[in-house]
């Protein structure tokens, strides 16, 4: 059975030593996490109550949205006749369906990720990239319609404009782990 609980995300910390605060969805023994935007430090958080230490109105706000999120849940257990999949439940409950997720929406959902942990000069760096790359080339599309042909024709874009082989060299290692993130997130099989 799938459940959603709010945590402190250990896996990512910024400078200060302060975690981003996420709904964890568990289904089909993998995890997927939507954020929330808070980062707090671990001090300020009570993991058996899942609530912000001394923030009233932030912890009715989220309390708010967990109780959506459990109604989406519902719906989408009984509609799927308890076969779940963590990444179908967080696509499902981002108001996203699997199909959907184009490449550019991911690749602004880790910039904001990042942001969001304090590491922002690799979202800056991911920030130009995705600028760059849309300009060249339509990232409005599914993963799996992205194809070769597009990245030959986004190299070729970029050699005309008189970019370098090693500024070509850094957009595409961008655009590898973009990837990289999609597949480690089941949104895109590894074949693609």
């Amino acid at each position: 059975m799938a459940t959603i609980n709010l945590i402190l995300d250990k896996r990512r910390t910024n400078k200060d030593n302060n975690y981003p605060l996420v709904f964890r969805i568990y289904a089909g023994n993998k995890s997927r996490y939507l954020s929330t935007g808070i980062i707090i430090p671990k001090t300020q958080f009570n993991i058996k109550s899942g609530e912000i230490l001394g923030d009233f109105i932030t912890n009715q706000k989220l309390q708010i949205l967990k109780l959506e999120y459990l109604q989406k849940l519902n719906l989408y257990t009984l509609k799927n006749n308890g076969n779940e999949n963590a990444q179908e439940i967080k696509s499902y409950l981002l108001g996203k369906l699997a199909h959907q997720y184009t490449i550019y929406d991911f690749w602004e959902e880790q910039i904001n990720l990042l942001n969001t942990i304090g590491r922002n000069g690799t979202a800056r760096s991911y920030k130009i990239a995705l600028s760059s790359i849309s300009k060249k080339v339509n990232l409005y599309k599914p993963f799996e319609k992205f194809s070769t042909k597009d990245i030959i024709e986004l190299e070729t874009a970029l050699y005309k404009n008189g970019m370098t082989v090693n500024g070509i060299s850094v957009y595409l290692r961008t655009l590898k782990a973009i990837y990289n993130k999609a597949i480690n997130m089941d949104i895109v099989g590894y074949e693609h």
